[in-house]
């Protein structure tokens, strides 16, 4: 690597102190140091521009791609800095370009022409394009690998990980219930997109759902965040097993290690309906002998035919009166909003759609999406949205649409508001209660 770079190094000076009497130039180095070349290493190739007095634009770096590696213009600014050449002064703007190969053998970038603006008599612009040559370093072979072939970086990952529920929680689990396990891996000189995937196995009585990875690049590495929701299925103890990726260490790229987040165990109870045990049949009231049922239900038949006609009435008015109050209980906000938890829990899509789309139509609202605009909840529109994608988009869905976050985020906006809101026919709202302050002085 130190002779590819200072051999690279010497090529463009002496072409760039050649041409810089003249007018403009450009140069290129990596800047790594003694470090080996391997693949996975992130380099540092420093491309620098000098023109003479100084520039009278913004100098735009090109791509350099190559389908050998991974290269990227860094986040941080250019440096601006000037140079003395034979007695005259030379403006210098260095971007660095972020080089990780992803194989071994001969890297080649490719040629670039850079466009730019200078001044070559102060006040007049002189357009010039500079042409930088292909760069070319050798990749030694490294030993080992990923097991799917992948690229290992050679950076210091870490991994860790967070469960919800936590502690003594897990061991209160019940069939039905969500496990969600976050993995988050650090590498620090590397970018996100290199760091390998995390699996995970799905034990028996378990399945598994997995969120859309994250990744994230910062100027000291990259981050990649997988989270995955265990359904238990099953009552038991179940053990969750732990999670281990490859890791190449930078001090050591030749040796292949790992890291690793443990497992952890849970102890699921079967369904609530299941625990309850079965009437006894014989559980019956003992010592009563049969004659007295036959003396009170003779009894009870001469009393209701006394009060049979009186009865009827009462019947009829209670019946009316019962079915008043169910109707009332039906098409009431709360009737609704029941229907629409057990929906949830059955965790059918289309159930909780179509169970949603009562309960906000009972609040007064035209569709469920004025509704959730209504709420200004963020992480109900998530929710909302991904519940609709499972059931009107073509794309598979990996994660289960009806879950706790829609349940949660759905009964934090129920109780965010308390009112009733009643829609008018003409389209007026109105609130059930009066005023808080009624003024009583007729104004």
């Amino acid at each position: 690597m130190k002779f590819a770079a200072v051999a690279l190094t010497m090529a463009l000076t002496s072409v760039t102190h050649f041409a810089a009497a003249a007018g403009p130039s450009i140069e290129a180095s990596f800047d790594d140091g003694p470090q080996p070349v391997a693949p996975g290493r992130q380099l540092h190739l420093t491309v620098r521009v000098i023109a003479p007095n100084y520039f009278m634009s913004g100098v735009e770096f090109p791509d350099l791609d190559t389908p050998d590696a991974i290269v990227t213009l860094s986040r941080q600014r250019a440096i601006n800095s000037t140079r003395t050449i034979d007695g005259q002064r030379f403006a210098v703007v260095a971007k660095t370009y972020l080089v990780t190969p992803l194989a071994a053998g001969t890297l080649t970038l490719p040629s670039a022409q850079i466009s730019i603006d200078y001044a070559a008599e102060p006040g007049r612009a002189t357009a010039s394009t500079l042409h930088l040559p292909p760069i070319s370093i050798d990749v030694p072979p490294l030993a080992g690998g990923a097991a799917n072939g992948t690229v290992v970086p050679v950076a210091d990952m870490a991994i860790s990980q967070s469960v919800e529920p936590q502690g003594e929680a897990l061991k209160r689990l019940m069939v039905g219930d969500v496990v969600t396990r976050t993995i988050t891996i650090t590498a620090t000189g590397a970018r996100a997109m290199l760091i390998p995937p995390v699996d995970v196995d799905a034990p028996d009585g378990v399945r598994v759902y997995e969120d859309e990875p994250t990744v994230v690049d910062t100027s000291s590495g990259g981050t990649r965040t997988q989270v995955f929701h265990y359904a238990l299925e099953k009552p038991g103890i179940i053990e969750i097993p732990p999670v281990e990726i490859p890791v190449r260490l930078a001090d050591s790229p030749s040796r292949m290690g790992s890291a690793r987040v443990e497992g952890f165990e849970v102890s699921v109870a079967p369904p609530v309906a299941a625990i309850l045990p079965p009437p006894d049949a014989n559980d019956t009231p003992t010592g009563v002998r049969w004659w007295r049922f036959g003396s009170l239900a003779v009894l009870s038949a001469l009393a209701l035919a006394l009060l049979v006609r009186p009865v009827r009435a009462v019947g009829h008015m209670t019946n009316a009166w019962f079915a008043r109050r169910q109707a009332e209980r039906s098409s009431s906000e709360a009737a609704a909003f029941s229907r629409l938890r057990s929906a949830m829990r059955s965790g059918s899509a289309g159930a909780t759609y179509a169970a949603l789309s009562g309960w906000t139509a009972q609040k007064g609202f035209l569709t469920i999406g004025e509704w959730v605009d209504s709420t200004k909840d963020e992480r109900l529109r998530v929710s909302i949205r991904r519940l609709e994608r499972s059931l009107f988009s073509a794309a598979k869905q990996n994660t289960p649409a009806v879950d706790r976050q829609l349940s949660r985020a759905i009964t934090a906006a129920r109780f965010a508001d308390r009112r009733i809101v009643v829609r008018h026919e003409r389209g007026v709202l109105h609130k059930p209660l009066p005023p808080l302050n009624p003024d009583f002085r007729g104004r």
